[in-house]
């Protein structure tokens, strides 16, 4: 550990220039004091990326300490909006510790402001831990339960609760996303799309042909149904293979390569039947083009 005392690290990591403040964080070793987690979180927002990154692999590594007070101190410092840096340097700490993080920020998913809250959403759909999904079902996506938060803020965090959603990618996921699939809320529609193709299950299939009806959210669709690689869905997009849109035949083309590689004995012959059965002269001539 570093022979400087708490007053000096402040000192240092205030005033020095930037290889002194990189070089001070590098010395902190794994057994960092409570007053040094303070002074490192002031450092996660410095000017310098690489000294926010050092910040961040220093309190990363103090394996001895509870995680949840350190969160604790984040989430109330970056929920001043006082620093973009600090926010992001906070969440890629949060991510670092993965699981640790996940019941602090459940805790404290509703107590902090707009800005934080979609920190804390996206942060748990990149960690991936199913305990995250009540939550965000019931505080996020649940009716009338954000509908506290600023003009279009609650869509906002609703969007990104469904693709952190899709991230985690829990099976039964599916029909608590289903019903956001509503033209009438373009933003939460496309999100369930994404969060669909995430989660990759067959289940979504139905739900995703019928939306690709819709001209808005036909690509969107397509592209989902290409990922899940589900052999019900090929009637769907062979039928838009012949698209008068040279956007979407290229979308559907990629989705048709993607699912026929997929495929499986005698799914895979169905494949090659079907698709031999559309093919003409003008497939021909835009897979030549």
């Amino acid at each position: 550990m570093t022979n400087l005392k708490s007053e000096e690290i402040a000192d240092q990591l205030k005033n020095g220039d930037f290889p002194t403040r990189l070089t001070i964080l590098k010395s902190l070793s794994e057994t960092i004091e409570e007053a040094e987690i303070v002074l490192i979180i002031e450092a996660m927002g410095d000017s310098e990326w690489q000294v926010r990154k050092e910040a961040v692999a220093a309190i990363a590594k103090a394996a001895d300490k509870d995680k949840g007070p350190i969160i604790q101190q984040l989430l109330d410092r970056i929920s001043k909006n006082d620093n973009v840096g600090r926010r992001n340097a906070a969440a890629d700490l949060f991510v670092q510790w993965g699981k640790d993080s996940v019941l602090p920020l459940l805790l404290n998913l509703k107590k902090v402001n707009e800005d934080t809250r979609k920190v804390v959403i996206d942060v748990l759909g990149e960690i991936r831990d199913p305990r995250a999904i009540p939550s965000l079902l019931t505080d996020i996506l649940g009716t009338d339960s954000i509908e506290e938060t600023s003009a279009g803020f609650a869509d906002n965090l609703r969007s990104a609760a469904l693709e952190a959603i899709g991230k985690i990618g829990p099976p039964e996921g599916v029909k608590q996303v289903v019903p956001f699939l509503k033209k009438e809320n373009p933003l939460l529609a496309f999100s369930a799309i994404k969060a669909l193709e995430l989660m990759g299950s067959p289940m979504a299939t139905p739900h995703l042909i019928e939306i690709a009806q819709e001209k808005m959210f036909k690509r969107a669709a397509l592209e989902a149904l290409g990922v899940i690689s589900d052999i019900k869905a090929l009637p769907c997009l062979l039928a838009d293979f012949h698209s008068e849109s040279e956007n979407i035949r290229r979308v559907t083309l990629k989705a048709l390569v993607t699912l026929g590689l997929k495929q499986k004995d005698e799914n895979r012959e169905l494949f090659r039947k079907l698709f031999r059965e559309v093919y003409d002269e003008r497939d021909y001539l835009f897979l030549a083009s």
